[in-house]
């Protein structure tokens, strides 16, 4: 970088015409006694004037940081903070301890200063990455806001978290992003619906109290409220219960009814309704879509939710948002609260708009069975498709719904549960007592015991006896007369705690019963019903319907995988209580898995599997998907997997799929999605308390048309630990094509996976070239992803049983279970593995 010449104007700087001399020799000048000294520090101020060329209007402070070898931030940089309104000169002399940390003695760029105010918080992170890019401006609005933290993202609505620059006070402001070609006029309609929306402002919360239009961008200012949008709690809670969805859609109501007879809403969702701390429903962005948006087509940019809760009306007669579009969506964002998801699960926004223009939404009960019939059917007369069959005013519903909502102490109730923190370990640490009253209690009971031994004579209390004569005397006794004991070798080591007690036949090695196996009996009516404690070698089965392969619960049987892969074809198909073992020399099962399964759908309840290191499969199950309705939907409950290939390939769309208490270890991929999702669909992948040890990526996406032609995978759980092995990440594309538009088909939003703290987010594989690159998940939706410190601990010493999981620190959570699988619920493995 270039040496900076500082001959910038300033009020601030010495104007001298001698070059700029050091505190001392300047002091020195100044004071007669010391003239001998001042003498000495011009000489060597002239020595040295080369030095100090081009330093006539240099400011102390300044000379103080380049003397230590500090370069200033850039003349841009200066001006940018400044317009942010910070004290640039005063910030300089209190950022400089911080900068020399962090520059380490290297240069110190303009970076290394907006990392230290960041450290001092006098920026914030997202104002430090805009000013990194060289987008400094765009943390203006209107030279009055600054933007601070952006609050919700979307393409065409962002909402920010901003600071007024006299007043500091806090503000959120919404830009929505509008076409050039409509100049001002959507501002002037907005402007409009405020001013009419003013003379309410005592009966509504968070009324809009500015309006701006900057670069393109319709922007609306409301007060500051403390508290999450309800799409962010629905995400981090799961279904909300029916006496708190009461309560809001009674406050809801209220704030609608009052602005009526000004303007109506025309957008609401979710993602504009906020619950504060003290329990207060906030209604965001009022006449927003309304001023930028009026007539809603087909084509008209909106917000991701926006088509979750749009009247079937706005799209076929084009008509603007009236009250009857404000009821059908009020039902709508209900409807999400009772079944933590949207009436129509499709990624496509045009496929959900069709769906609400030629569908009836179902009754809420099907997903949440406990909600009650008055509230079912009033959700359903305000989501009826035709406009004059939905209930017509809000007085009516907030009738239908007075005296039994919930009042605002219950809600603030509610809403301080998201603060709450679960404890890091369950194991309770005793208080530490004082040991002094037990020492003289043992003190003194010896000294009795002495006193009363020592004058046992005076006392008349008997002699004691010879004890060591007659335990020797015992003892040799007993080595005369007993015969030595036999050699035993313990064949059923005792277990650790997380690992229940299991048969004599699961300590004995696969090895011994090879010669022992029997071939996997037909099924009888589609059931395929095993020996207790029976070992059989892999065939193929097949079946109509659904197809079952089972045994004792107690006493497991165990499948043998050798020359020929396990291959089990139905319309669907369920493996439980069984162990499978797949041998390393299985040459039959080189190239493929060795589990072949060709259904709709798959079961796997309480199965164990262990698949050798070094056999070549790539995957432990192959799965094919057939073609129907259901087509793709996965169960994995209670079942443990020791393998180091991929667990489940899938050739076919995915459409849910659930692992519930599953432990893992070494595995790569969990799925590898050879299509991806089900097209046009949100896919659940739902990981509930798993443990994932020494893993590889959870999901496994394709690239090319295939990644293009996906759904969107939905990774969602809680109490799951996921424990990555070095260099792997959470997600992964593999494939030779593009992958560009990878993060539209994938989000998260769990409810408290624990993954490390040095976590990799998303790579992309190359199998071709065999090259691993970190993808950048900036734009991707997270949501529930927790960063804590375990470590896994070794069984004890001379026990047989699975590694033991020791929490250090984990972050605030919602669950009161320690993370992880229960061990109990686990098949028993074979000693083997």
């Amino acid at each position: 970088m270039k040496t900076r010449q500082f001959r910038r104007a300033s009020p601030v700087y010495f104007d001298t015409a001698k070059p700029a001399l050091p505190p001392f020799g300047r002091m020195c000048h100044n004071f007669p006694a010391f003239r001998a000294l001042a003498m000495l520090a011009d000489g060597l101020a002239e020595r040295f004037s080369g030095a100090f060329a081009g330093r006539s209007q240099v400011q102390p402070a300044e000379w103080i940081l380049e003397s230590g070898g500090m370069e200033l931030p850039s003349s841009e940089l200066t001006r940018q903070l400044t317009e942010l309104g910070l004290n640039v000169p005063a910030e300089i002399r209190r950022c400089a301890p911080c900068v020399r940390r962090l520059a380490r003695g290297l240069p110190t760029t303009d970076t290394v200063w907006i990392d230290a105010l960041v450290v001092l918080r006098r920026l914030t992170p997202y104002q430090a990455r805009r000013l990194e890019a060289g987008q400094g401006e765009e943390l203006l609005l209107g030279h009055q806001y600054v933007l601070q933290a952006p609050v919700h993202q979307d393409p065409v609505l962002k909402v920010f978290e901003a600071i007024s620059r006299g007043r500091k006070t806090k503000s959120l402001v919404s830009c929505w992003q509008t076409t050039s070609a409509e100049g001002d006029e959507p501002l002037q309609r907005l402007v409009k619906i405020i001013r009419s929306l003013a003379s309410c402002r005592d009966r509504i919360s968070a009324l809009p109290v500015e309006t701006l239009w900057e670069r393109g961008q319709l922007c609306l200012v409301s007060p500051h409220s403390e508290g999450e949008s309800l799409s962010r709690l629905l995400v981090r809670r799961g279904r909300f219960p029916e006496e708190v969805v009461r309560g809001l859609a009674l406050d809801l109501m209220r704030q609608l009814q009052a602005a009526e007879p000004f303007a109506v809403h025309g957008d609401i969702r979710l993602g504009n309704l906020r619950l504060s701390r003290s329990g207060e429903l906030v209604v965001l962005n009022w006449g927003l879509m309304n001023a930028a948006a009026p007539v809603v087509t087909i084509h008209t940019p909106l917000p991701e939710d926006a088509h979750d809760v749009l009247a079937p009306e706005r799209i076929d007669g084009q008509r603007r948002a009236t009250v009857a579009s404000d009821i059908y969506a009020s039902g709508c964002v209900l409807w999400q609260l009772l079944a933590g998801r949207p009436p129509f699960t499709l990624v496509d926004p045009l496929t959900k708009i069709a769906a609400h223009r030629t569908k009836v939404i179902p009754d809420v009960r099907t997903l949440a069975p406990e909600t009650s019939e008055a509230l079912a059917l009033l959700i359903r007369n305000m989501t009826a498709r035709e406009p004059n069959r939905r209930l017509q005013t809000y007085a009516e519903i907030r009738q239908q719904l007075s005296g039994s909502g919930r009042s605002r102490g219950n809600l603030r109730e509610f809403s301080r549960t998201f603060e709450l923190a679960a404890p890091a370990s369950r194991i309770e640490t005793p208080k530490k007592r004082s040991r002094v009253p037990a020492m003289a209690a043992s003190l003194l009971l010896t000294a009795v015991l002495v006193t009363v031994a020592w004058n046992r004579e005076r006392l008349g209390l008997p002699e004691l006896p010879n004890v060591v004569a007659a335990i020797e005397k015992k003892s040799q006794a007993t080595q005369q007369n007993v015969k030595p004991a036999a050699k035993t070798v313990e064949t059923n080591a005792p277990r650790t705690v997380e690992q229940p007690a299991v048969s004599q036949s699961d300590t004995a090695p696969a090895s011994k019963v090879a010669a022992e196996l029997t071939k996997l009996p037909a099924p009888q009516n589609n059931i395929v019903q095993l020996s207790p404690d029976g070992h059989y070698l892999a065939a193929s089965l097949v079946g109509a319907g659904e197809l079952v392969l089972t045994t004792d619960p107690e006493r497991p049987a165990t499948i043998h995988i050798r020359d020929a892969a396990l291959s089990l074809t139905a319309d669907r198909v369920r493996v439980e209580h069984v162990r499978i073992v797949v041998e390393a020399s299985s040459p039959g099962t080189a190239s493929v898995a060795p589990v072949q399964v060709q259904s709709s759908s798959l079961a796997l309840e309480h199965v164990w599997c262990g698949l050798k290191k070094d056999h070549p499969a790539l995957a432990v199950v192959n799965w094919e998907t057939t073609e129907s309705r259901d087509a793709g939907r996965l169960l994995v409950r209670d079942c443990e997997f020791v393998a180091y290939q991929d667990l489940l390939a899938i050739e076919g769309p995915l459409s849910a799929a659930l692992f519930e208490n599953v432990a893992t270890n070494g595995t790569l991929a969990l799925l590898r999605l050879q299509t991806g999702a089900a097209a046009g669909l949100k896919v659940p992948v739902m990981l509930n308390a798993c443990t994932l040890r020494s893993s590889g990526p959870v999901v496994s996406l394709p690239t090319g048309q295939r990644l293009q032609r996906s759904g969107r995978i939905s990774l969602q759980g809680a109490d799951t630990l996921v424990d990555l092995a070095p260099g792997e990440g959470l997600l992964e594309v593999r494939g030779n094509d593009s992958h560009a538009g990878w993060d539209t088909h994938v989000e998260i939003a769990a409810q408290g996976i624990v993954v490390p703290q040095d976590l990799i987010l998303a790579l992309v594989r190359n199998p071709a070239t065999q090259t691993i690159d970190e993808l950048d998940a900036a734009p991707l939706m997270i949501d529930g992803l927790l960063s804590g410190r375990y470590q896994f601990l070794p069984p004890p010493a001379g026990q047989n049983g699975r590694e033991r999981l020791q929490i250090e620190s984990l972050p605030v959570r919602f669950s009161d279970r320690l993370p992880g699988v229960n061990p109990a619920r686990l098949p028993s493995p074979l000693a083997d593995f």
